[in-house]
């Protein structure tokens, strides 16, 4: 029998206020809109949200991990 990998929210990039590169491209200069879902990841609920880059839609989920300091993560096999 063969088994799947599942997806699951993974890491993507650690970045300061004004200045993280997600889906290459400083993702503080775009508007992020919140999805109403929420992913939770090492036992903390996060806000998932999307975004609109080169028209298409990008999805993330993000974690304030220190003032200003912010983890990325995208829902990936």
């Amino acid at each position: 029998m063969k088994i799947w990998k599942e997806k699951t929210w993974q890491h993507e990039a650690t970045g300061t206020d004004e200045n993280a590169m997600l889906f290459g491209v400083n993702i503080f200069g775009y508007s992020w809109i919140p999805t109403g879902e929420t992913a939770i990841i090492k036992n903390r609920s996060a806000t998932i949200y999307s975004v609109r880059i080169d028209d298409t839609e990008c999805f993330f989920a993000t974690l304030e991990v220190s003032h200003g300091v912010w983890d990325f993560y995208l829902f990936k096999y």
